[in-house]
């Protein structure tokens, strides 16, 4: 039985320390599962469990979590940038309603930079076929929910509209397959407006879990291809 490490990663995002959980597998060079993002991504701010254990566990593959509490796409960035890949990664990206929220269509450029630079860092250090950006559902924070302020008060379903738009433009100008989670989306699926509950967390998880497997197919495809000798 190989050995399971848990340690706790701290980044700081606007002024806050915010750990996420990291699990690694020591002695393990099968594929692996790495996930980038926010706070749905790291598990902070809703009771549930997050999506990333739970597609981890289903196709039985180690996990890295980088998932950041308050993450925008300047922050993913920087995290990428910290990121050494290893033979046999894969990686999945979700971002974008943090930035939505505290910038409205003013956020755009700053958004447009930072997923664009981590995405095209991932791209080429795991190669093609290896990444994936999943953009996030329409939750409906503006919408007089429980999970608003002054720092969350500039959404609205055209800003939404126009990060999907950019996200998805940058995905595909990468060769990163792009999700939207928005589609078959529940509003009802949020405990503050923001965060999923376990049923929405369930949502996620299932829409990621075959986009994962295909990832890791590619990946060991990659990996084989390379192991093979020249004849």
């Amino acid at each position: 039985m190989r050995a399971v490490h848990v340690a706790s990663a701290v980044a700081v995002v606007a002024g806050a320390a915010v750990a996420a959980i990291v699990v690694t597998r020591t002695g393990d060079e099968r594929p692996r599962l790495v996930t980038f993002g926010h706070s749905i991504v790291a598990g902070i701010g809703n009771p549930a469990r997050p999506w990333p254990p739970r597609v981890a566990e289903r196709l039985a593959v180690p996990l890295e979590n980088r998932g950041v509490g308050g993450a925008e796409a300047p922050d993913l960035a920087r995290v990428v940038r910290a990121y050494r890949p290893r033979p046999g990664d894969v990686a999945v990206v979700q971002i974008g309603i943090n930035d939505v929220l505290r910038h409205g269509l003013g956020g755009l450029p700053a958004f447009r930079a930072g997923l664009g630079d981590a995405l095209s860092r991932l791209s080429r250090g795991l190669g093609s076929g290896r990444v994936a950006c999943a953009f996030d559902a329409p939750i409906a924070a503006w919408r007089g929910t429980p999970f608003t302020g002054p720092s969350f008060d500039r959404g609205s379903d055209e800003a939404l509209a126009a990060y999907r738009r950019v996200a998805r433009e940058i995905a595909d100008a990468r060769g990163v397959r792009f999700v939207d989670l928005g589609e078959g989306w529940d509003l009802a699926d949020v405990v503050d407006g923001l965060h999923p509950d376990e049923r929405g967390t369930q949502a996620i998880a299932d829409r990621l879990a075959p986009v994962v497997e295909d990832l890791l197919r590619a990946a060991v495809a990659r990996s084989s291809a390379f192991s093979d000798p020249v004849r």
